[in-house]
């Protein structure tokens, strides 16, 4: 969003009261007289939102391990595969079992590797 010289990405702070917008030094572009300046700069443009999607997000090998070195085992993972892999089986294929057989081995999935 831009808000006459600022831009950048804005979030909603529910502590906040009244109608402020908070900028950082950072989002300035160049420096403005907020009283004296024209309508069309103190308008809040937005160019996107943020909104809920029906699908989960994706999740890629960085932040599954990640989330592991946080603490959530491997096999929760295998587990949620196996689930979502069954449900795009019966879904898509009509096949669980043609759906199972695509899932890679990943109990040795980290033999020779160094976890971080």
């Amino acid at each position: 969003g831009r808000l006459g010289s600022c831009k950048g990405v804005w979030i909603v702070d529910l502590s906040l009261r009244g109608e402020v917008i908070e900028v950082r030094r950072s989002m300035r572009k160049w420096d403005i007289d907020w009283a004296s300046c024209s309508i069309e700069d103190r308008t809040f443009e937005v160019k996107e939102y943020a909104r809920q999607n029906g699908n989960v997000a994706p999740l890629n090998a960085q932040l599954i391990a990640v989330l592991e070195a946080g603490g959530v085992p491997l096999e929760e993972w295998i587990k949620i595969q196996e689930e979502h892999l069954s449900a795009f089986g019966d879904e898509k294929l009509g096949d669980t079992e043609k759906a199972l057989a695509a899932l890679p081995a990943f109990e040795n999935a980290l033999e020779g590797k160094t976890r971080i």
